[in-house]
């Protein structure tokens, strides 16, 4: 039985107009009880909501639509450990990722959890991750 962290991209699905199906149909599919959020992919999508009018619309489907629905995952001490050792790597091998994507890495590899993204190209560099590509 597989327990999936959803990426940025993936839970920005549930609340957009244009919707990917393909990501909808593997939510539908997913119970509840095996899909996590991390907080900094609620945090990035706030920030994206705080850009967009009217902010508190899209701030309300997040709260409805995603925290309602998803068990949300902490940026805690283990992934924060997790995500020194992660960066420090990557930047030794001239890869650097972005400080978010790193974050969720991290949460994703503590918690033993697959990441579900159509960012496969980022987080396909990041060592023991495993990551599925919802997007295809």
């Amino acid at each position: 039985m597989s327990f999936y962290l959803l990426d940025t991209d993936v839970l920005s699905q549930l609340i957009n107009k244009r919707q990917n199906l393909s990501v909808i149909r593997k939510l539908a599919t997913l119970p509840a009880a095996r899909q996590f959020a991390s907080t900094i992919s609620i945090a990035e999508l706030y920030y994206g909501a705080s850009l967009a009018a009217p902010a508190l619309n899209f701030c309300q489907a997040i709260e409805e639509k995603i925290i309602a629905n998803v068990q949300i995952i902490p940026f805690d001490l283990k992934a924060a450990q997790q995500y020194g050792q992660l960066r420090s790597h990557q930047e030794r091998l001239g890869r650097p990722l972005a400080m978010a994507d790193l974050m969720i890495a991290s949460i994703a590899l503590v918690n033993h959890l697959i990441l579900a993204t159509g960012n496969i190209r980022h987080f396909s560099q990041v060592p023991g991750l495993q990551v599925e590509d919802w997007f295809s």
